[in-house]
Protein backbone atom coordinates (compact mmCIF):
# COMPACT_ATOMS: atom_id res chain seq x y z
CA UNK A 1 0.00 0.00 0.00
CA UNK A 2 1.26 3.43 -0.95
CA UNK A 3 2.70 5.28 2.01
CA UNK A 4 2.63 2.28 4.37
CA UNK A 5 5.66 2.01 6.65
CA UNK A 6 8.26 -0.59 5.75
CA UNK A 7 9.98 -2.69 8.45
CA UNK A 8 13.07 -4.83 7.94
CA UNK A 9 11.64 -7.37 10.36
CA UNK A 10 8.05 -7.89 11.56
CA UNK A 11 9.20 -7.77 15.15
CA UNK A 12 10.50 -4.25 14.59
CA UNK A 13 6.91 -2.98 14.51
CA UNK A 14 6.75 -3.44 18.24
CA UNK A 15 10.05 -1.72 19.05
CA UNK A 16 10.26 2.00 19.69
CA UNK A 17 12.07 3.89 16.96
CA UNK A 18 14.71 4.94 19.49
CA UNK A 19 15.74 1.28 19.77
CA UNK A 20 16.38 1.15 16.02
CA UNK A 21 18.03 4.49 15.36
CA UNK A 22 19.39 5.49 18.76
CA UNK A 23 17.73 8.20 20.79
CA UNK A 24 19.63 11.49 21.02
CA UNK A 25 18.46 11.73 24.63
CA UNK A 26 19.84 8.23 25.32
CA UNK A 27 23.16 9.11 23.68
CA UNK A 28 23.44 12.28 25.74
CA UNK A 29 22.69 10.31 28.90
CA UNK A 30 25.40 7.79 28.08
CA UNK A 31 27.91 10.55 27.40
CA UNK A 32 27.03 12.36 30.64
CA UNK A 33 27.37 9.13 32.62
CA UNK A 34 30.76 8.39 31.06
CA UNK A 35 31.98 11.89 31.82
CA UNK A 36 30.79 11.67 35.42
CA UNK A 37 32.47 8.31 35.99
CA UNK A 38 35.71 9.51 34.41
CA UNK A 39 35.52 12.62 36.56
CA UNK A 40 35.07 10.50 39.68
CA UNK A 41 38.04 8.37 38.65
CA UNK A 42 40.12 11.52 38.18
CA UNK A 43 39.03 12.77 41.61
CA UNK A 44 39.91 9.39 43.09
CA UNK A 45 43.33 9.57 41.44
CA UNK A 46 43.99 12.98 42.98
CA UNK A 47 42.86 11.83 46.44
CA UNK A 48 44.90 8.62 46.32
CA UNK A 49 47.98 10.33 44.92
CA UNK A 50 47.80 12.98 47.64
CA UNK A 51 47.45 10.33 50.33
CA UNK A 52 50.27 8.24 48.87
CA UNK A 53 52.67 11.17 48.64
CA UNK A 54 52.02 12.55 52.15
CA UNK A 55 51.39 9.50 54.33
CA UNK A 56 54.55 8.28 56.12
CA UNK A 57 55.64 4.71 55.49
CA UNK A 58 54.41 2.04 57.87
CA UNK A 59 56.84 -0.57 59.18
CA UNK A 60 55.51 -3.34 56.96
CA UNK A 61 55.71 -1.03 53.93
CA UNK A 62 59.35 -0.29 54.69
CA UNK A 63 60.05 -4.01 54.83
CA UNK A 64 58.40 -4.59 51.49
CA UNK A 65 59.84 -1.67 49.50
CA UNK A 66 63.29 -2.55 50.79
CA UNK A 67 63.27 -5.60 48.52
CA UNK A 68 62.25 -3.81 45.31
CA UNK A 69 65.79 -3.16 44.04
CA UNK A 70 66.77 -6.84 44.11
CA UNK A 71 66.55 -9.33 41.26
CA UNK A 72 63.15 -10.77 40.42
CA UNK A 73 64.18 -14.16 41.80
CA UNK A 74 65.24 -12.65 45.11
CA UNK A 75 62.01 -10.62 45.30
CA UNK A 76 59.98 -13.81 44.83
CA UNK A 77 61.93 -15.57 47.56
CA UNK A 78 61.65 -12.62 49.95
CA UNK A 79 57.91 -12.33 49.35
CA UNK A 80 57.40 -15.86 50.67
CA UNK A 81 59.50 -14.89 53.69
CA UNK A 82 56.99 -12.07 54.31
CA UNK A 83 54.15 -14.62 54.18
CA UNK A 84 52.67 -13.39 50.95
CA UNK A 85 52.58 -14.53 47.31
CA UNK A 86 54.99 -12.79 44.94
CA UNK A 87 52.80 -11.02 42.36
CA UNK A 88 52.41 -7.70 44.17
CA UNK A 89 56.07 -7.36 45.14
CA UNK A 90 57.33 -8.41 41.72
CA UNK A 91 55.00 -5.96 39.96
CA UNK A 92 56.06 -3.10 42.21
CA UNK A 93 59.73 -4.00 41.82
CA UNK A 94 59.50 -3.91 38.02
CA UNK A 95 57.60 -0.62 38.04
CA UNK A 96 60.14 0.95 40.41
CA UNK A 97 62.92 0.15 37.97
CA UNK A 98 61.09 2.24 35.37
CA UNK A 99 59.82 5.23 37.37
CA UNK A 100 62.27 5.32 40.29
CA UNK A 101 61.83 5.61 44.05
CA UNK A 102 59.86 7.96 46.29
CA UNK A 103 56.69 7.81 48.38
CA UNK A 104 54.28 8.22 45.47
CA UNK A 105 56.36 6.24 42.98
CA UNK A 106 56.69 3.24 45.27
CA UNK A 107 52.94 3.33 45.84
CA UNK A 108 52.11 4.05 42.19
CA UNK A 109 50.91 0.51 41.43
CA UNK A 110 48.45 0.59 44.32
CA UNK A 111 47.19 4.03 43.30
CA UNK A 112 46.69 2.97 39.68
CA UNK A 113 44.86 -0.19 40.73
CA UNK A 114 42.70 1.84 43.10
CA UNK A 115 41.65 4.13 40.27
CA UNK A 116 40.99 1.11 38.08
CA UNK A 117 38.80 -0.39 40.79
CA UNK A 118 36.63 2.75 40.76
CA UNK A 119 36.01 2.22 37.07
CA UNK A 120 35.38 -1.50 37.52
CA UNK A 121 32.79 -0.98 40.26
CA UNK A 122 30.90 1.31 37.87
CA UNK A 123 31.01 -1.37 35.18
CA UNK A 124 29.73 -3.96 37.66
CA UNK A 125 26.87 -1.67 38.65
CA UNK A 126 25.87 -1.40 35.00
CA UNK A 127 26.14 -5.17 34.50
CA UNK A 128 24.00 -5.70 37.60
CA UNK A 129 21.24 -3.53 36.14
CA UNK A 130 21.63 -0.65 38.56
CA UNK A 131 21.47 1.88 35.73
CA UNK A 132 23.61 4.87 34.96
CA UNK A 133 23.06 6.71 38.21
CA UNK A 134 23.66 3.51 40.13
CA UNK A 135 27.02 3.21 38.39
CA UNK A 136 27.87 6.83 39.22
CA UNK A 137 26.85 6.30 42.86
CA UNK A 138 28.91 3.10 43.12
CA UNK A 139 32.00 4.79 41.69
CA UNK A 140 31.58 7.81 43.95
CA UNK A 141 31.10 5.68 47.05
CA UNK A 142 34.27 3.71 46.39
CA UNK A 143 36.30 6.79 45.48
CA UNK A 144 35.35 8.66 48.65
CA UNK A 145 35.42 5.72 51.05
CA UNK A 146 37.94 6.43 53.85
CA UNK A 147 38.86 2.75 53.98
CA UNK A 148 39.54 2.65 50.25
CA UNK A 149 41.70 5.76 50.46
CA UNK A 150 43.78 4.59 53.41
CA UNK A 151 44.24 1.01 52.21
CA UNK A 152 44.80 1.70 48.52
CA UNK A 153 47.48 4.37 49.02
CA UNK A 154 49.61 1.74 50.70
CA UNK A 155 52.59 -0.23 49.40
CA UNK A 156 51.15 -3.56 50.43
CA UNK A 157 49.04 -6.17 48.58
CA UNK A 158 45.58 -4.72 49.20
CA UNK A 159 44.74 -2.77 46.04
CA UNK A 160 45.82 -5.64 43.75
CA UNK A 161 43.48 -8.36 45.10
CA UNK A 162 40.61 -5.86 45.27
CA UNK A 163 41.07 -4.99 41.61
CA UNK A 164 41.37 -8.65 40.61
CA UNK A 165 38.25 -9.65 42.55
CA UNK A 166 36.20 -6.96 40.80
CA UNK A 167 37.68 -8.00 37.45
CA UNK A 168 36.88 -11.67 38.12
CA UNK A 169 33.23 -10.85 38.85
CA UNK A 170 32.87 -8.66 35.75
CA UNK A 171 34.52 -11.27 33.52
CA UNK A 172 32.37 -14.04 34.97
CA UNK A 173 29.18 -12.08 34.28
CA UNK A 174 30.23 -11.51 30.66
CA UNK A 175 31.14 -15.18 30.25
CA UNK A 176 27.85 -16.39 31.72
CA UNK A 177 25.85 -14.07 29.50
CA UNK A 178 27.62 -14.38 26.17
CA UNK A 179 30.25 -17.13 26.31
CA UNK A 180 33.36 -16.70 24.20
CA UNK A 181 36.85 -18.11 24.51
CA UNK A 182 38.29 -14.71 25.39
CA UNK A 183 36.15 -14.36 28.52
CA UNK A 184 36.95 -17.97 29.49
CA UNK A 185 40.71 -17.44 29.23
CA UNK A 186 40.52 -14.12 31.08
CA UNK A 187 38.65 -15.78 33.98
CA UNK A 188 41.33 -18.46 34.29
CA UNK A 189 44.18 -15.93 34.20
CA UNK A 190 42.48 -13.64 36.73
CA UNK A 191 41.75 -16.56 39.04
CA UNK A 192 45.41 -17.59 39.07
CA UNK A 193 46.56 -13.99 39.52
CA UNK A 194 44.25 -13.65 42.52
CA UNK A 195 45.96 -16.49 44.34
CA UNK A 196 49.35 -15.00 43.49
CA UNK A 197 48.37 -11.60 44.93
CA UNK A 198 47.64 -12.24 48.59
CA UNK A 199 46.88 -15.11 51.01
CA UNK A 200 43.53 -15.62 52.71
CA UNK A 201 40.98 -13.28 51.07
CA UNK A 202 41.39 -14.46 47.45
CA UNK A 203 41.23 -18.08 48.61
CA UNK A 204 38.02 -17.46 50.51
CA UNK A 205 36.60 -15.53 47.57
CA UNK A 206 37.27 -18.40 45.14
CA UNK A 207 35.40 -20.73 47.49
CA UNK A 208 32.46 -18.49 48.37
CA UNK A 209 31.79 -16.83 44.99
CA UNK A 210 31.47 -20.09 42.98
CA UNK A 211 29.31 -21.55 45.77
CA UNK A 212 26.95 -18.56 45.53
CA UNK A 213 26.87 -18.93 41.74
CA UNK A 214 26.00 -22.62 42.06
CA UNK A 215 23.18 -21.91 44.52
CA UNK A 216 21.84 -19.19 42.23
CA UNK A 217 21.90 -21.56 39.30
CA UNK A 218 20.15 -24.31 41.25
CA UNK A 219 17.48 -21.86 42.39
CA UNK A 220 16.63 -20.38 38.99
CA UNK A 221 18.88 -21.92 36.32
CA UNK A 222 19.63 -18.52 34.83
CA UNK A 223 22.65 -19.54 32.78
CA UNK A 224 23.89 -22.42 30.65
CA UNK A 225 25.15 -25.19 32.89
CA UNK A 226 28.33 -25.69 30.88
CA UNK A 227 29.34 -22.09 31.62
CA UNK A 228 28.57 -22.41 35.31
CA UNK A 229 30.53 -25.66 35.54
CA UNK A 230 33.47 -23.98 33.81
CA UNK A 231 33.61 -21.24 36.47
CA UNK A 232 33.41 -23.83 39.25
CA UNK A 233 36.11 -25.90 37.59
CA UNK A 234 38.47 -22.95 37.12
CA UNK A 235 38.08 -21.91 40.75
CA UNK A 236 38.72 -25.42 42.02
CA UNK A 237 41.63 -26.06 39.67
CA UNK A 238 43.44 -22.83 40.54
CA UNK A 239 42.97 -23.45 44.26
CA UNK A 240 44.58 -26.87 43.87
CA UNK A 241 47.22 -26.15 41.23
CA UNK A 242 48.20 -22.60 42.22
CA UNK A 243 46.91 -21.90 45.70
CA UNK A 244 48.06 -25.05 47.44
CA UNK A 245 51.71 -24.80 46.29
CA UNK A 246 51.81 -21.10 47.12
CA UNK A 247 50.61 -21.63 50.69
CA UNK A 248 52.97 -24.54 51.06
CA UNK A 249 55.88 -22.37 49.93
CA UNK A 250 54.90 -19.56 52.32
CA UNK A 251 54.74 -21.93 55.27
CA UNK A 252 57.97 -23.61 54.24
CA UNK A 253 59.88 -20.31 54.06
CA UNK A 254 58.92 -19.22 57.58
CA UNK A 255 58.97 -22.75 59.10
CA UNK A 256 55.53 -22.08 60.46
CA UNK A 257 52.69 -19.77 59.39
CA UNK A 258 52.71 -17.05 61.99
CA UNK A 259 49.62 -15.24 60.71
CA UNK A 260 46.46 -16.80 62.15
CA UNK A 261 44.46 -16.72 58.93
CA UNK A 262 47.33 -18.15 56.91
CA UNK A 263 47.90 -20.91 59.45
CA UNK A 264 44.24 -21.92 59.26
CA UNK A 265 44.47 -22.18 55.49
CA UNK A 266 47.71 -24.13 55.76
CA UNK A 267 45.89 -26.71 57.86
CA UNK A 268 43.31 -27.01 55.08
CA UNK A 269 46.05 -27.57 52.50
CA UNK A 270 47.39 -30.49 54.54
CA UNK A 271 44.03 -32.18 54.13
CA UNK A 272 44.47 -31.90 50.36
Amino acid sequence: MLGAPSYPDPADKFRPMSDLTGSPHSNRGTAITAVLILGIMALGAVILATEASTEPYHIDELRQVGYYDQSVGDVVEDSFGMEQPPLDMVTNSLVQRVIGTGDLRQRAVSVALGVGSIGLIAVLALLAGMGRWGAVAAAGTLALSPTTISVTAYARPYALPTFLILAFVALTIMWLRSGGIGWAVAIAVTSAALLLSRPTEPYLFLVIAPAVLLLWQLAGRQFQWVRVVYVLGVAGATLLLVGRPILGQICGEVDQCRGFSVSVLSQVTRLW
